[in-house]
């Protein structure tokens, strides 16, 4: 075990005490990730957030079960029915710039993840969209307007639903760092 992966188990053992989770995560792969850097973790991963800010994203589901590191409700036979605990290494996801865009190549095949970099100064950018979408400010603010022309205006740490209709599309119009995650089927364009 290096020093890093050491100061983590300790750090857990003092901020969780008694909690059978810090054993847990001695056997997870222990990844820090930099800005920009995404990992695919895909049903059944057992994982963890430990500090630090980042953007998850994740398909339909009903069966979000926690090992640990929580007050919530822990359910240990259902967890280990459903965990994949075969070993493997992490699956970091490749990035492509596209203008003002960085599209995630994430294997999901219910939706699509990019990160729109709307500058320093006032920028529009418009998206198609095959479904209903979610804009999350990060940094900076932004006007997001849905093609019905409903507009919300969002600063950093905001978030908005935009709702499919038909021939749909989503606009950015500000300054900033947003992330976008669209529904969409596997084959179709990159925009």
């Amino acid at each position: 075990m290096d020093s890093a992966e050491a100061k983590t188990i300790l750090d857990l053992a003092v901020r969780y005490p008694a909690d059978s989770g810090v054993l847990v995560a001695m056997l997870l792969n222990r990844i820090s990730l930099k800005p920009g850097e995404a990992i695919y973790v895909g049903p059944g991963d057992l994982h963890a957030y430990l500090c630090g800010a980042g953007v998850e994203i994740m398909g339909s589901s009903d069966n979000v079960l926690r090992a640990g590191l929580t007050s919530k409700f822990i359910d240990p036979d259902e967890l280990l029915s459903l965990t994949d605990i075969k070993p493997r290494p992490p699956r970091f996801v490749g990035a492509e710039r596209i203008s003002l865009m960085t599209h995630y190549e994430c294997p999901a095949q219910e939706f699509r993840l990019d990160a729109v970099d709307l500058g320093p100064e006032e920028t529009t950018l418009t998206l198609p969209c095959d479904g209903p979408a979610v804009v999350l400010i990060v940094d900076g603010s932004a006007e997001v307007v849905s093609s019905r022309g409903v507009i919300v205006h969002l600063h950093r740490g905001r978030a908005a639903m935009v709702e499919a209709c038909a021939g749909d599309a989503v606009t950015l119009r500000g300054h900033g760092t947003a992330f976008v995650a669209r529904a969409w089927a596997r084959g179709a364009p990159h925009t």
